[in-house]
């Protein structure tokens, strides 16, 4: 109990700070918020949940990538869904413990290499964030002739983030040893950040690019989830013709505050005001929508969002590999296939991969 009610506290604040922030009374909006679902375009619903189900194979793709010898696409996808599941429910997101312990209890992955994937993918989805928000910054409002002349600095900014992921496993080979002779934190803690580094510094350069490729398309599958949520919601009312008005790069810009929200450890039990303040803080301060239609729009999608990751979510559970009879037996084995020497099982076998 005290651990979930400082998370409780801080959803009923951040939703007393929604509807002090709309301009709706709480009776008017849920009236709007229930008109708006009943009216929802089943077309654009329907490519939604298509294109943000891709997303969480995307993300099964890049933990094939970043863990060297885990195969099952579908068991991935499976492991995928149940993490953004426990982490879009739990506060905090405390959710992220769940990874490291269904590997190692389904796949006999150790911690240290799950929680350094896990710490890379992170990475990942912030730099594409920002990647995705600053493309959506330079070419929104730009004719066609004016977008062609900006592709160049596009390339660039996409580049310099790969450069920078490729710098992730030369940095860690240097630290890892190091870390722990460092007097800092108790030192179980300091020998599981080294024997994590030392994972993430076996990767090699091919890996850690392919890794950031599979990320950017996975996160422009989740830029285009919203965008179809946002065409779902179009009609012929002053709050449908607003967000049909959204174009694709203006939601670029717009979800932005929605995917900081998410990313970050401040959300709330069930994303609960965490979310609609992210969402509404985006289009209107980013993306121009007025409030009323941004405020609207975030709870609307708020729930279509719940309805999806929970589908997706329970078949995850449904599709979840038995346990292992030793998982610990299996660390040795998972740490050697990190050391270059992939398994011939590798989900994904990067052409000319090499541990340096």
């Amino acid at each position: 109990m005290r651990r979930i009610l400082p998370a409780l506290v801080a959803t009923v604040v951040l939703l007393a700070l929604v509807l002090a922030w709309s301009d709706l009374a709480p009776g008017e909006m849920g009236a709007a918020v229930l008109e708006r679902l009943r009216t929802l375009h089943t077309g654009p619903v329907l490519l939604a949940f298509l294109v943000y189900l891709a997303s969480y194979v995307g993300r099964a793709i890049r933990f094939a990538i970043l863990m060297p010898g885990l195969h099952g696409l579908v068991h991935l996808t499976s492991v995928s869904a149940r993490h953004n599941f426990l982490n879009l429910v739990l506060p905090f997101r405390t959710g992220e413990l769940a990874l490291p312990w269904i590997l190692k209890r389904e796949s006999g992955r150790s911690m240290a290499e799950s929680s350094a994937a896990l710490l890379v993918a992170r990475v990942l989805d912030l730099s594409c964030v920002a990647a995705w928000l600053s493309l959506g910054l330079l070419w929104r409002g730009l004719d066609a002739e004016a977008r062609r002349q900006a592709l160049p600095q596009a390339v660039l900014l996409l580049g310099l983030l790969l450069l920078g992921l490729c710098a992730l496993a030369p940095v860690a080979r240097r630290l890892g040893p190091r870390i722990g002779h460092w007097g800092v934190g108790p030192q179980r803690m300091r020998d599981f950040a080294a024997r994590a580094l030392g994972h993430l510094g076996q990767l090699s350069v091919r890996r850690l690019a392919a890794a950031g490729v599979v990320s950017l398309l996975t996160w422009l599958a989740t830029y285009a989830t919203y965008a179809f949520m946002l065409r779902a919601m179009a009609g012929d009312d002053p709050v449908g013709r607003a967000l049909g008005s959204i174009d694709f790069v203006s939601s670029l810009v717009g979800t932005t505050g929605l995917h900081l929200s998410t990313v970050l450890p401040v959300n709330t039990v069930g994303g609960l005001g965490s979310w609609e303040i992210g969402w509404v803080s985006g289009y209107e301060l980013l993306a121009g929508l007025d409030r009323e239609s941004a405020t609207i729009s975030a709870v609307v999608s708020h729930v279509l969002n719940f309805v999806f990751i929970s589908i997706i979510g329970g078949l995850g559970f449904l599709l979840r590999k038995p346990p292992l009879r030793d998982p610990a037996s299996a660390d040795d084995g998972a740490a050697a296939a990190t050391t270059g020497a992939t398994p011939s099982t590798d989900a994904l076998r990067v052409p000319g991969d090499s541990p340096r």
